[in-house]
């Protein structure tokens, strides 16, 4: 289990020209060179990933943004908590597959960290339509932690909050994806983890002691699937 501790401070992020420290003001000035074409979505040429990164774009913030349950369900590879569903047409799911489903949620993941209670992870069949048709209905699956809809969304509204502070003390006119960056790096700088291992069949991590909570810098900077290859799990606390 991943322990995520947010240091709510007054830290002030500021954005100028020059990456000089102002020592006479105790605050540091950063220069950030933005390049959206980083963004994943940005960098599908096919229609039919857009169609369906859209699709998961509008139900994630939809249950982003309310007070819903993830519904728990059982298949015979065990329990698991259902956020969602999107029907993905058979003429989009001809072109991704299951494998560029797993792209797209990945893509999606990558581009909007905002979504903390959603799983890579995600399940799939095909759905017969009123019309005869077929389409392919794709549940997301939420993370156990957060599948009660009133806890996520004090979650959601002290990591709104935490935000909003940060957003206060940054320079009016900037951009608004040069603010998204610079909160993000100022949240990394007030973030530390605690990791416990999550129950697997697989083998510990090297150096791992499974009983104890040992404090592992720099995966902070870990892409959220990269932790997930190596079992763990995230766990935001306030």
């Amino acid at each position: 289990m991943l322990t995520v501790i947010l240091a709510l401070s007054n830290m002030t992020v500021f954005a100028t020209e020059n990456s000089e420290e102002d020592t006479s003001a105790g605050k540091e000035t950063v220069s950030v060179t933005i390049d959206t074409s980083l963004f994943y979505y940005n960098n599908f040429d096919n229609d039919a990933y857009r169609n369906v990164y859209d699709q998961l774009k509008d139900a994630a913030s939809n249950f982003h943004n309310s007070t819903q349950n993830a519904e728990y369900r059982e298949d015979s590879n065990g329990p698991y908590y259902k956020a969602f569903t999107i029907n993905v047409t058979s003429k989009n799911w001809d072109v991704i597959g299951a494998s560029g489903m797993q792209t797209i949620v990945n893509a999606f993941l990558a581009d909007n960290p905002t979504y903390f209670w959603m799983s890579p992870s995600f399940k799939h069949a095909t759905k017969s339509l009123d019309d005869s048709s077929v389409c392919y209905e794709v549940q997301i699956l939420c993370y156990d932690d957060y599948a009660n809809g009133s806890s996520r969304q004090v979650i959601k509204n002290n990591v709104d909050i935490t935000i909003s502070n940060y957003v206060k003390n940054l320079e009016e006119n900037l951009p608004d994806y040069q603010k998204e960056y610079l909160i993000h790096n100022a949240i990394i700088d007030n973030t530390f983890f605690l990791i416990r291992k999550v129950k697997t069949q697989t083998p510990a991590l090297p150096g791992h002691i499974a009983s104890m909570a040992s404090l592992i810098p720099n995966i902070k900077r870990q892409h959220p699937l990269d932790m997930q290859k190596k079992h763990l799990s995230p766990l935001w606390m306030n």
